[in-house]
């Protein structure tokens, strides 16, 4: 029995081998249904969904990471750390290639780094004989689309498909999904622990983040922690505002995105915040006895 950072029995209730072959799986079949004949994805959690594969959140939103899958074919991975990808990931190492992009225009266009993007792509997909079929896209930058267009190749909306595919959860992704909720309810007992006066937002913020990258989160968003007057309506911004004892607080949500990059169970993050509530009311009353 091998147990992960979060207490998950990954070969019993999380086998990550299937997870990978039936979301690639999920994925070919939504692009087989379409009239597309491939997809790019520059969206981070598409590119797991195809490849199975991950690289830090520090390079999310560079558009310097991409991978192709061509209708009937394995994905291709483009990606800026090459050679660990052909170590750490042995599923899909002979098709990893460097990754070259403007990074969202940081690159000079002059140095035509977008135009070797749409050549290489434009390669791989005649390679495949799926060039004259119309291109999926999940996000891209203008340039990259006009230079894959000048190429003769039909960019159209390819996030559509990857919906379709990811619709439906499997069992593996399930587990997950459970996994991540109760990691949200000890990020939320933490935070009711910590709502007394004099207690900042930012330092429940702080709280939630803690908790959920202690217990093995590799992504903490939608986290809002708002207090008093500014609640009403809630601005979605927490600052640097003490909690006073009596005033209104407004629940606390927060989003882990573990390994698969799941969403939250919506009756389990309810349960959460009324549990959160629960403490914060007796916390406040505890307060007012000190008047």
């Amino acid at each position: 029995m091998r147990y992960g950072t979060m207490g998950v029995d990954f070969e019993e209730r999380v086998n990550f081998e299937r997870l990978r072959t039936e979301r690639l799986a999920k994925a070919k079949a939504a692009l087989k249904a379409s009239t597309l004949g491939s997809l790019i994805c520059y969206d981070f959690d598409n590119i797991r969904y195809i490849t199975g594969t991950h690289i830090g959140e520090w390079c999310r939103n560079k558009m310097n990471r991409y991978c192709i899958l061509p209708r009937d074919a394995e994905p291709l991975l483009f990606d800026p750390a090459t050679p660990a990808k052909k170590i750490s990931c042995p599923w899909i190492a002979d098709r990893v290639f460097p990754a070259v992009g403007s990074m969202r225009g940081a690159i000079p266009p002059e140095t035509g780094s977008v135009e070797k993007v749409a050549q290489d792509v434009f390669k791989r997909l005649k390679d495949h004989g799926v060039e004259k079929k119309p291109v999926g896209m999940d996000i891209a930058d203008i340039p990259l689309v006009r230079a894959l267009e000048k190429k003769g190749l039909e960019v159209v909306d390819g996030q559509q498909v990857m919906l379709e595919a990811r619709m439906i959860k499997t069992k593996d992704e399930i587990e997950l999904l459970k996994t991540a909720a109760a990691m949200v309810d000890a990020a939320y007992e933490s935070i009711a622990r910590a709502i007394r006066p004099g207690a900042r937002e930012n330092d429940l913020v702080a709280v939630a983040n803690q908790v959920l990258y202690s217990l093995g989160s590799e992504l903490v968003e939608c986290v809002n922690s708002v207090a008093g007057s500014r609640g009403k309506p809630h601005p979605h911004t927490f600052s640097d505002r003490i909690i006073r004892p009596g005033i209104w607080f407004s629940s606390t949500s927060c989003i882990p995105t573990w390994l698969p990059h799941l969403l939250l169970s919506h009756f389990r993050l309810r349960k959460a915040h009324e549990r959160a509530g629960e403490g914060l009311r007796k916390g406040l009353e505890v307060a007012e006895g000190f008047d």
